[in-house]
């Protein structure tokens, strides 16, 4: 049985679509559950699990968090692509207002290897993806359910979709060298600092820095921020643990650096992060 404890809050101009034509049996390679194209209120919140379907989101603008599996957690701007399997706890929800994304669920007898395929080239975020791409798909699924739902019209829509999907994590993982795909599996799976990942990888730490703009255009030292933010708000939202001990899992000697560090990015502290994103509709499917 899934689980999902949400605040569904969304603008009116949202167009969101349910009941999509669905196949007869289990052995089609790919198939929409769900689509839609949102306006998210900042108090939107969706945290879920157990619930057997592919969620893949695109977002046109603002700023939001996402949580998967295994601890991992991603700030998403505007232009990020995430694919998430919903089968594993997961956390959604815009860190700001403006936000706006569009998603598709999918299902299927192949999207596991699709999927594992994706992680494997570009874990589960790529950046800089076509805004027009997923416009387009979106709107051409749109037309086809207005026009009358076409099961096996959307679904090749969908599976063109997803080839540009998967082609996209794939250019993305070659346009890395072998390096700063290293740190980003070293951040993502165990979080460091600057000087440490310069010593692991035997490079110094300036020469680190400058490579790591390079290829990214953005500082090591800005994306290890991004990514002790994260952490925290993970911790925040899905255990009991203080401030101090969150503080000192991601790295700070005490409190003090966590909250500096909430009040430079979101400007509240972190304890008004928790509360605030604490009052929130529990539901049950």
């Amino acid at each position: 049985m899934s689980q999902i404890v949400s605040k569904y809050s969304v603008k009116e101009k949202s167009d969101k679509v349910h009941f999509l034509p669905q196949p007869h049996n289990d052995d089609f390679l790919y198939y929409l559950t769900s689509v839609g194209h949102e306006y998210l209120n900042r108090s939107y919140y969706m945290e879920r699990k157990d619930s057997d379907v592919y969620m893949i989101d695109y977002v046109v603008r603002g700023k939001g968090h996402l949580s998967c599996g295994n601890g991992k957690s991603f700030t998403l701007r505007e232009g990020d692509l995430c694919f998430v399997y919903l089968g594993e706890p997961s956390i959604f929800y815009p860190m700001g207002d403006d936000f706006e994304i569009y998603f598709f669920h999918v299902k299927g007898a192949q999207i596991k290897e699709l999927y594992q395929a994706f992680v494997h080239n570009a874990g589960n975020v790529i950046g800089g993806f076509s805004e027009k791409l997923a416009a387009d798909s979106f709107s051409s699924i749109r037309e086809r359910i207005d026009a009358g739902p076409d099961f096996k019209e959307i679904s090749i829509i969908l599976y063109r979709f997803l080839l540009e999907i998967l082609e996209r994590s794939q250019r993305q993982k070659d346009a890395y060298p072998p390096f700063i795909m290293k740190i980003f599996q070293k951040i993502i799976d165990h979080g460091c600092t600057v000087q440490q990942l310069a010593e692991e990888l035997g490079f110094h730490a300036v020469y680190l820095e400058r490579q790591f703009k390079r290829y990214t255009k953005k500082t090591l030292r800005r994306f290890l921020t991004e990514r002790k933010l994260s952490l925290a708000e993970n911790l925040l939202l899905t255990t009991d643990l203080t401030i101090n001990e969150i503080a000192q899992r991601i790295g700070y000697a005490d409190s003090n650096g966590l909250i500096s560090l909430f009040r430079t990015e979101l400007h509240c502290t972190p304890l008004a992060f928790r509360k605030k994103r604490g009052s929130i509709e529990k539901t049950e499917e």
